[in-house]
Parts: structure tokens; C-alpha cells; sequence
């Protein structure tokens, strides 16, 4: 019953950490997307 309880307690923040890492992978996705594209804009 306490395991369960703990796990409740920490099962926000470890979907909250792999959100937060989903979010910076995205972004960091875009950049490098955006950055290809202005590489070969520029050739």
C-alpha cells in the first residue's frame, strides 16, 4: 500500500521529466531542421 503511494507521488514527476525531455528533443528537432535549411539557403 505504501510502495503504491510513493509511486503515485512520483509518477507526475517522472512523466513531467519526459515531457520536459520530449519538449527539448522537439525543439532541438526544429533547430536543427531550421539550421539544415539556412545551411543550403546560403550555398
Amino acid at each position: 500500500m505504501l510502495k503504491l503511494l510513493v509511486y503515485l507521488m512520483f509518477f507526475p514527476i517522472i512523466i513531467a521529466f519526459k515531457m520536459m525531455g520530449w519538449i527539448v528533443k522537439g525543439i532541438l528537432g526544429i533547430v536543427k531542421m531550421i539550421g539544415v535549411a539556412d545551411f543550403f539557403w546560403k550555398l
